[in-house]
């Protein structure tokens, strides 16, 4: 077998690269399995098990092992297994011009005690 005789894969990839439609799709299921890996990354950094992990969020084990296969999960799936972890999420839109748009940040403890206090005073506190 002669380096001529192999499959040239880059030239393949420079095209598909090419094709702002392909590219799209390309770089979405990069995303999707990003998102495959990091809960498992989440579940892998705290220890646990698939079994612990899926009982400290009130889930199956079998519920667990779909969600870090899924390429589609609810983001509201996500937030209940980092609170599972004793985790907080934070997202961030970036724009085409490199800006970051914080849309969801943590809260801190001081306000989620000053939020929770308020709460129980019957007058909200701004944030």
């Amino acid at each position: 077998m002669t380096d001529s005789d192999l499959y040239d894969v880059q030239a393949d990839i420079d095209a598909a690269l090419a094709d702002p439609v392909r590219r799209a799709r390309i770089e979405q299921y990069g995303r999707e399995t990003d998102l495959i890996l990091a809960i498992a990354a989440l579940r892998e950094a705290l220890g646990l098990t698939q079994e612990d992990f899926a009982s400290a969020a009130n889930m199956s084990q079998e519920n667990l092992s779909r969600i870090e296969r899924s390429a589609d999960v609810k983001y509201s799936t996500i937030e209940r297994l980092a609170r599972a972890g004793n985790a907080q999420l934070e997202l961030t839109a970036i724009l085409a011009n490199g800006e970051r748009v914080e849309l969801l940040r943590p809260r801190t403890a001081q306000v989620t005690r000053r939020l929770a206090r308020s709460a129980g005073q019957g007058h909200p506190t701004a944030t």
